[in-house]
């Protein structure tokens, strides 16, 4: 490499280092001794890059082993840098190359976004998606992220299926958008960007002897076309929103370049290859098709609104209909069940009114849209290649009309699809033109340095080479550079001559667009050929757009279903008939008095035929072409009405006897009752699961599918919207796990399975083993619910002879009534709680070894009472003397209050051996106890007071020992204290337990706070 004082080396060259494959890409050597260094990079797709790594490098003026060599392998990352310009690539494939002069590695590159062809995507779908959608997607399980998508792809949806790795299914994702990707391999960022955001026109121009080695100029027309149709998922066209309404586009521009006209009409210039008649007439037409698109663009405008308008009427009309029959099966069961129809008479007549009402509003549309069909086929007839071309014009036309399809399953949308279809069409309306440029050693050159930094791929060049004629504008779409060499190789694409303002403005002008004969309408796709404008095309076209609009427009066909076939016609046009038979598909005009069109299985019987019969037989204008040789039928065998009838009259000619046939074909020849095929009835009865015969008609009409038997006309089903009604019949459903049947008396299966059960009532079983569910509630045991042993009434109440619980029973408030039954048991063995005839009992399932008991008379037996507070208040508790009667009679309350005495004299002799008798003033017992005997005045006991141990008196006041009379207070024990007085004896807490002497009297009463050994006697008085 040659070496420049005043540039900066990385200018001429760039650098590479090798890095480990982590996030961050760590660089572990530095390449600089890499050479026969060369690089591609390509408009929006992966780059490449190669380079040689020598075994042995010169340190210190000697060879050694190269350390790098040892860190070069498979999918380690090369980073490419050069000036500004930085870009990692991924190691793809490393060669050991041994030559006479030197070993080395050969490494060969993509640049990192290959690293996205490791991840694999199966079975992608989406609908109508727009790039940005798309993209992240397909993105997601990577560590790759959206830079920039053009707004331009976000505003049109797509749909995809693919199955790819995540690099190819992204290029095939920007070839669908037409977009260019554009990696960036520093950041892991992947942008969409249109091609004319791409590259600019920095002023860069190859010429020869400037630059130049060599130019290839090619001109390719594989791909020229001038008319495109255009097609997307499912059969989608362009029609609708096409202002001609053709499926296709069309541009002749490149035909008339060199023709040019004044405003009077006068040729100035002849175009290279057709007339100036001709060319006249394509700008006069071109004219006459752009003025009238304003006026079809609102017929069709208006049709489609008027289309909308009858969808929606006769949505209306469909309505009422629907509600009118609903009404009819109403009245017919209310005659069938005997009730009075009046009131849906009534209704009745008032739904005719609104739908004649509405039938004059159907009306109203269908005249507007049939306005609107004649004016567009009036605008239809005066834009005809036939009213504006002579014939001499077409035919020479013809040769130019050369036509392409573009098809994309991607577009879903109509309008998407059309101007993606125009921007196809900018590309094939003119020859291909393609260049290919070498430039010599353009970066060795020092004169050129101010142009090195227009060689930017995706800019614009200028390539001129004065003897070849080559005056082009190209983008650059690839550059490959050698860095060993210095020489750059152009790739150009999509060139575009550079044409004088005037040239553009005559190219611009001829742009012409012819129209086809469909305005958004599904009518016969006409030969591309002039030759097929004709009347009997005009014939068809009418015929058809008559005959879709009548099936479009209908909503009152009647479908019968019998022996005799399917049967259909309109109630309110019955002598138009179609029937269907085995091998025969008839049309009547007549009501079926006679058949005169008829499609058999070995051919079609008609009166006339309107059409284009296919390839074999084809119409045109002024002759019938027989056979693709282009046989033609004689005019004679036309014209000659014998000839004609010689054929009918010829008995055993095929296709006199068809014609015989057609002739005479009637509704007899058709299969009836008595006609009808044993077997093939045999064959829909096992199909449908019948085994008797099918006496059964079914009818396909505006209210439904109905089947009914000529037999009985009160026996029939109804399928409609509403669902299916059965009138006298049953419905059977018959699998290996049983039958079941439902009728008017209910259903009748082995096993019912349901979430939700609606009716009046439901029973299983009989007698004293039903069931039964009613608005009365449920019962059990009993066919009446009153006698039933167990009921829920519809309040809640439930009435049961036992319940045995195994939970919990939960209730805020339980009040009204009793609970009625006959054990109430909770919890076993020692700690059980039971309720029965006995009473109720704790703590033992016998009541009488219960330690806690309640009689049904009230009688309460238990072990213990513990009261933790308040008090305990009765009028009498008592079990000896009874006082439970004491409130009855007079006598009883006496005998009360003897046995009360006779208790009372019991305990003072202290002979009483009853229970304890608490009344409200008086307990008697002969037993008491407690720790404390309290009362606020005093307590009063008339006999003997037998104290174990201590009297104590307590408290700070004065307490005292009172005798009413004489008294003593008598220590019998051993040396102890024997008191006596004939008077009171007052014993002062503060003198006798505080070691105080009492002063009066004489001697010491007590020198101790206790009674000891001693007796001390005092004298008083």
């Amino acid at each position: 490499m040659l070496g420049y004082a005043d540039l900066p080396d990385d200018v001429v060259r760039p650098s590479l280092q090798i890095c480990k494959n982590d996030l961050s890409r760590t660089v572990v050597g530095n390449l600089s001794e890499a050479y026969n260094l060369s690089q591609k990079i390509t408009l929006g797709n992966i780059n490449e890059l190669s380079f040689y790594v020598p075994y042995l490098i010169e340190r210190y003026h000697k060879e050694t082993k190269n350390p790098n060599i040892e860190n070069i392998y498979n999918r380690r990352i090369i980073k490419f840098f050069k000036g500004d310009y930085t870009e990692y690539y991924i190691i793809n494939k490393v060669s050991d190359v041994m030559e006479e002069d030197q070993d080395y590695k050969k490494v060969e590159c993509y640049s990192l976004g290959y690293e996205l062809r490791d991840k694999k995507i199966k079975d992608y779908k989406v609908t109508s998606k727009n790039a940005s959608y798309v993209l992240s997607n397909l993105l997601y399980d990577t560590i790759w992220r959206i830079d920039y998508v053009s707004s331009a792809f976000d505003i049109k949806n797509r749909s995809f299926d693919i199955t790819a790795s995540v690099l190819d299914a992204i290029q095939q994702v920007a070839e669908t958008f037409e977009a260019v990707i554009v990696y960036d391999t520093v950041n892991r960022k992947i942008s969409f960007y249109d091609i004319d955001d791409i590259g600019h026109n920095k002023g860069l121009s190859i010429k020869y002897g400037k630059l130049m080695q060599n130019v290839t100029y090619e001109s390719d027309g594989s791909t020229y076309c001038t008319r495109l149709k255009a097609f997307g998922r499912s059969g989608l066209s362009i029609n609708r929103v096409n202002p001609t309404g053709s499926n296709f586009v069309e541009d002749y521009s490149s035909l008339l370049y060199g023709f040019q006209r004044d405003t009077s009409g006068n040729v100035i210039s002849h175009a290279k290859d057709i007339s100036d008649s001709l060319a006249n007439a394509i700008l006069d037409y071109s004219e006459l098709v752009e003025a009238q698109i304003p006026t079809f663009n609102t017929l069709l405008a208006n049709f489609d609104s008027y289309t909308a308008n009858l969808s929606t009427q006769n949505t209306i009309m469909s309505t009422l209909t629907t509600e009118l029959a609903v009404i009819e099966d109403s009245i017919s069961i209310a005659n069938s069940t005997n009730a009075n129809p009046s009131a849906l008479i009534t209704q009745k007549n008032a739904k005719l009114v609104q739908i004649a009402s509405q039938q004059a509003v159907v009306d109203g549309v269908n005249t507007q849209l049939s306005n609107v069909d004649s004016q567009l086929t009036t605008l239809r007839n005066s834009i005809s290649l036939a009213s504006n071309f002579t014939q001499d014009q077409l035919n020479e036309w013809n040769p130019w009309i050369i036509v392409d399809e573009f098809s994309n399953e991607n577009y879903t949308d109509a309008k998407q699809l059309y101007d993606a279809a125009k921007k196809e069409l900018e590309k094939r309306r003119e020859p291909r033109i393609s260049a290919s440029v070498n430039i010599v050693n353009f970066l060795e050159i020092l004169t050129e340095y101010k142009n090195w930094g227009k060689l930017v791929l995706g800019d614009i060049v200028q390539i001129e080479h004065e003897k070849l004629g080559v005056n082009i504008t190209a983008k650059i779409i690839e550059l490959s550079f050698n860095y060993e060499s210095g020489d750059v190789q152009l790739t150009i694409s999509n060139v575009k001559d550079i044409l004088t303002d005037e040239q553009k403005m005559i190219r611009s002008l001829y742009k012409a667009i012819t129209s086809s004969a469909t305005y958004d309408r599904n009518k016969y796709e006409l030969d591309d050929t002039v030759t097929t404008s004709s009347e009997i095309y005009q014939t068809i076209n009418n015929i058809w757009d008559s005959t879709e609009r009548g099936i479009v427009a209908s909503n009152n066909n009647t479908v019968t279903i019998d022996r005799k076939g399917i049967r259909i016609h309109d109630p309110t046009d019955p002598l138009k008939v179609l029937i269907a038979q085995n091998g025969v598909l008839a049309i009547s005009a007549d009501g079926g008095n006679h058949w005169k069109t008829a499609l058999r299985y070995d051919g079609l019987v008609a009166e006339n035929v309107r059409g284009v019969l296919g390839e074999f037989v084809t119409l045109y204008a002024n002759q019938i072409s027989v056979s693709p040789s282009g046989q033609k039928i004689p005019n004679e065998v036309i014209a000659s009405a014998n000839y004609w009838n010689s054929i009918e009259s010829s008995a055993n000619d095929t296709a006199a006897a068809a014609l015989a046939a057609a002739k005479a074909y009637s509704d007899t020849n058709l299969i009836t009752a008595n006609t009808f095929s044993t077997d093939i009835n045999k064959a829909i009865r096992n199909d449908l699961r019948l085994q008797a015969p099918l006496p059964t008609s079914v009818t396909l009409n505006a209210y439904g599918i109905t089947a009914s038997t000529p037999n009985d006309d009160t026996r029939f089903a109804r399928l409609d919207f509403r669902g299916l009604y059965i009138q006298k019949g049953a419905l059977q459903i018959s699998s290996t796990d049983g039958t079941t049947i439902i009728d008017g008396g209910g259903v009748t299966a082995a096993t019912i399975k349901a979430g939700t059960m609606f009716g009046v009532e439901s029973t299983i079983g009989s007698g004293n083993n039903v069931f039964k569910a009613s608005n009365q509630g449920i019962q059990l045991g009993h066919s009446v619910f009153g006698s039933s042993p167990f009921r829920v009434d519809m309040t809640g109440n439930v009435v049961a002879n036992n319940i045995t619980l195994s939970g919990t029973i939960n209730g805020s408030t339980m009040n009204n009534s009793n609970i009625v039954g006959g054990t109430l048991t909770i919890g076993s063995g020692n700690t059980i709680l039971k309720a029965d005839t006995n009473g109720l009992y704790l703590g033992s399932s016998s009541f009488g070894s219960a330690p806690f008991r309640v009689s049904p008379n009230g009688t309460c037996t238990l072990s213990n009472v513990v009261i933790t507070g308040g008090s305990i208040q009765w009028a009498n508790i008592g079990s000896d003397p009874a006082t439970v009667t004491a409130q009855s009679t007079a006598n009883s309350a006496q005998s009360a209050a003897n046995n009360a005495a006779g208790a009372a004299a019991a305990i003072a002799a202290g002979t009483y051996t009853g229970g304890t008798f608490i009344d409200n003033k008086t307990i008697y017992s002969a037993t008491i106890r407690g720790g404390t005997l309290a009362s606020d005045s005093y307590v009063d006991v008339r006999t003997d007071v037998n104290v174990g141990r201590n009297i104590k008196l307590n408290g700070s006041g004065d307490q005292s020992i009172t005798f009413d009379g004489n008294g003593s207070i008598t220590y019998t024990t051993d040396g102890r204290i024997i008191l006596g007085a004939r008077s009171a004896i007052n014993f002062t807490a503060g003198v006798v337990f505080n070691n105080v002497p009492i002063i009066s009297g004489v001697g010491e009463v007590a020198s101790k706070s206790y009674v000891d050994s001693k007796t001390y006697v005092a004298t008083f008085g």
